[in-house]
């Protein structure tokens, strides 16, 4: 068996030739101009970046937001409301105090709604839509943790 020749010469037409040289030229073109629009894309996030580091003070502490307060009460009763209505499984487990009288009673196993610790308004709002699951008597012995629920959304 004869080894294969691997130097071999293919021969194009020349206006083939001069097809696939044009085809190359618009890519190194195309490139071109992509590299230019990235560069021109760079600059303008940057200075869209530097306003909003202007309009929302960087040197304010992180996690505020202090435009909030300034909103309408019922855009932030909104907010509020959305917030409380993402669905959460709530963890609760039962209790018995006996202090006279003997009652069970569900206690939350992990922490209630954020919202609920946010602020005097947010803890207002939370109060409209949470449930306390969390019987009379315990709730004015004070000793056990309340049991907040949403009870179109969570799961308990």
């Amino acid at each position: 068996m004869a080894e294969p020749n691997t130097s071999q010469t293919i021969t194009l037409p020349s206006d083939v030739l001069q097809s696939l040289l044009a085809s190359v030229n618009d890519l190194q073109n195309e490139v071109f101009l992509l590299r230019q629009e990235n560069k021109t894309t760079r600059g303008l996030l940057k200075t869209i970046q530097a306003k909003i580091d202007v309009e929302f003070d960087s040197s304010t502490e992180w996690g505020s937001f202090e435009v909030f307060p300034k909103l309408p009460i019922e855009i932030r009763h909104l907010i509020w409301d959305a917030a409380l209505k993402s669905p959460r499984i709530v963890g609760a487990r039962i209790v018995v105090q006996d202090r006279g009288k003997i009652e069970e009673t569900l206690v939350p196993t992990a922490p209630n709604s954020p919202i609920l610790f946010v602020n005097k308004e947010a803890r207002s709002r939370a109060k409209e839509i949470l449930v306390c699951f969390t019987s009379t008597v315990a709730k004015t012995l004070g000793r056990v943790p309340l049991l907040y629920l949403n009870p179109d959304v969570d799961t308990l």
